[in-house]
């Protein structure tokens, strides 16, 4: 890090940096996945029930995917399953619990972004298609009243 950070390089100030990333990355999971939940209803109305809430729930999957890697860092700074959630061997290789927070992590983020664009993106072509079509069909049938 050079040598104007070396202080920062400490016990204190690692396990203070995995707590704040823990805690930012739940409030932002949260906040986003209640937007999600809240929107979702009027949004995708047009779809059945899977389609309609499956960005919502690809989203809770990638939220706990992308947490396993902070959380088993807030466990190992409390000295909790420190066997067992280390993340490498002795020789260099990384743990089962490494394996997995670093695997959990990548499919986590593509799964996060895929789900965003999902939900982002219009629901359907055809959805905004029918609702044009409806209210052409309404402006035409108003027009025939007068």
């Amino acid at each position: 890090m050079g040598g104007a950070f070396e202080h920062l390089d400490t016990v204190g100030s690692r396990q203070l940096a995995h707590t704040l990333t823990f805690a930012l990355l739940l409030a932002s999971f949260s906040s986003m996945l209640t937007v999600v939940a809240l929107r979702t209803p009027a949004k995708r109305v047009s779809l059945p029930c899977l389609p309609r809430w499956a960005p919502f729930l690809g989203l809770c999957l990638a939220c706990l995917l992308v947490m396993i890697d902070p959380t088993r860092h807030v466990f190992l700074d409390a000295g909790l399953y420190v066997g067992t959630l280390r993340m490498f061997h002795p020789d260099g290789s990384l743990t089962p619990a490494g394996n997995i927070g670093k695997y959990g992590a990548w499919l986590g983020n593509f799964l996060l972004f895929v789900s965003m664009l999902c939900f982002v993106l219009p629901a359907s072509a055809g959805a905004s298609e029918e609702v044009a079509h409806v209210s052409g069909a309404a402006l035409d049938s108003e027009d025939e009243r007068a």
